[in-house]
């Protein structure tokens, strides 16, 4: 079930991923640096505030709903969810009059106004996509996902080519989840109306208890992944953080896709084996779950590093690629970090249900990432914020790891970390001898190609790869 799920989920974020990659090569083309970097900032301050006032109800929507054996108790989710979701919105309001103070005169009203629907849209959109994901629905999951990134880069495209820059993308993305809502939501919007009469104010705070500390862990972990925009923006200007934010985005998009996908069929499963209380069950999978996601993360990463000037000649537009090119070795590797951090690492607070624990690590390196940014971004401009990136990953998944041993145990088989790893050298070297002797977009696919041959061999040779128990997984 689990190779099964990864894939569907694959195609529900992978796809997606994709066409954002051809969504970031075309708007590349049509928009200059300066309008992606005014999109980028009031995109990272909408999924900011999301994270602030809406991860809690995405987060206790996914916790709780597969524990939730009776209309009764599904009701009493359902309706902290929708009034959750009311008193964010309240709350939400009241922030975004602070900001508009703040910003008024560097972003024009219309662009801010379609950023504040942005946020209560997306944050809709994503507790929806929760509901999905909790209740196993992944060929829904990965429609939606699928549909709605289509939908963003045609809106998207459709309003950057008529001249409109960063307005053009923010209204984009509105009109592909309005779209999205009214077509498949309506289900999940009828149970939310229903539940208030099964609103109960202890069950309420219990959900808060749960989903809140989390957030302050996910705005706090944002807030270091996007405060460097913020400093660009200040000391380099609009069209720094543009191309800052095109290098970024392609590194760890592309990574974290594949993490995310992975992540997204795995966590349910262990979930529900625990609640079955099978527990060598639940560390079986956490085991296979680990080494697929190291397997398929650590050639992805180290290949995009050492390929990143032929890829983003391809793909990114002549204004941005040069400089893009630059900075994607760097991010690629610190995105590795993060995202192993996020989706194993991380799993051990969720399960020991110890949540709170996260803020530790995610509290101490944001101050550091904003202290280093602070001082080497007006000194040495884009790389300063490259640099602190990946300093700070590493210091959130050192504290991280030491911080699990007081919670969840989670397994790591070593030995075959080991074999992966070597594997993935291996390929790295074989990329590196054939790269001088091939060019342009042909040369580029036959250096991926053998290069993912070798490491496949590899695989195969240390028994890393058993085909008849992977095609047994899609059954």
């Amino acid at each position: 079930m689990l190779g099964k799920h990864s894939v569907i989920y694959f195609l529900g974020r992978g796809l997606p991923g994709i066409i954002n990659f051809l969504a970031m090569s075309i708007y590349t083309r049509l928009v200059a640096p300066n309008e992606y970097g005014k999109y980028s900032i009031i995109f990272a301050t909408v999924m900011l505030m999301t994270m602030i006032f809406y991860q809690w109800i995405r987060l206790t929507l996914l916790r709780f709903l597969p524990k939730a054996t009776n209309p009764e108790e599904e009701g009493q989710l359902f309706a902290s969810v929708f009034i959750g979701f009311l008193v964010s919105g309240l709350l939400s309001i009241l922030f975004l009059g602070v900001y508009l103070i703040f910003f008024k005169n560097q972003y024009s009203m219309v662009l801010l106004g379609g950023g504040i629907l942005l946020l209560w849209l997306q944050s809709l959109y994503e507790i929806g996509l929760e509901y999905f994901r909790s209740n196993l629905k992944v060929k829904r999951y990965s429609i939606i996902n699928f549909i709605r990134s289509i939908l963003a880069l045609l809106f998207g495209a459709f309003f950057s080519y008529l001249g409109f820059g960063a307005n053009g993308l923010i209204l984009g993305l509105n009109i592909s989840i309005v779209l999205i809502i009214s077509i498949y939501y309506r289900s999940v919007l009828l149970k939310m109306f229903k539940s208030i009469k099964f609103f109960n104010k202890t069950a309420f705070f219990s959900h808060m208890s749960y989903g809140v500390p989390l957030t302050a862990s996910y705005a706090m972990s944002y807030v270091f992944n996007t405060s460097d925009r913020f400093f660009i923006q200040h000391y380099v200007g609009a069209a720094s953080t543009g191309i800052y934010s095109v290098g970024y985005d392609l590194s760890k998009q592309t990574l974290w896709v594949i993490m995310m996908s992975i992540n997204l069929a795995s966590y349910p499963l262990v979930l529900r084996a625990l609640e079955a209380k099978e527990f060598v069950k639940a560390n079986e999978q956490l085991k296979s779950y680990l080494l697929i996601l190291i397997a398929i993360s650590f050639p992805a990463a180290f290949g995009l590093a050492f390929l990143a000037k032929p890829i983003t000649s391809i793909l990114i537009g002549k204004s941005y690629s040069s400089e893009v090119a630059i900075i994607v070795p760097y991010i690629s590797i610190g995105a590795l970090i993060a995202g192993l951090k996020a989706y194993y690492i991380d799993l051990s607070f969720h399960l020991s249900k110890r949540s709170w624990m996260q803020l530790w690590s995610v509290s101490i390196s944001a101050v550091i990432n904003i202290a280093l940014n602070f001082i080497l971004i007006p000194r040495i401009g884009i790389m300063g914020a490259v640099y602190s990136s990946v300093i700070c990953y590493t210091v959130d998944f050192l504290i991280s790891a030491y911080l699990t041993t007081k919670c969840f145990a989670l397994p790591v088989p070593w030995l075959n970390v080991g074999k992966l790893v070597l594997s993935t050298g291996v390929m790295v070297i074989v990329i590196l001898l054939i790269k001088p002797v091939l060019s342009g977009p042909i040369g580029l696919a036959i250096i991926i190609t053998v290069g993912g041959l070798i490491y496949l061999l590899l695989l195969f040779l240390f028994r890393l790869v058993n085909f008849k128990k992977i095609i047994g997984q899609f059954k």
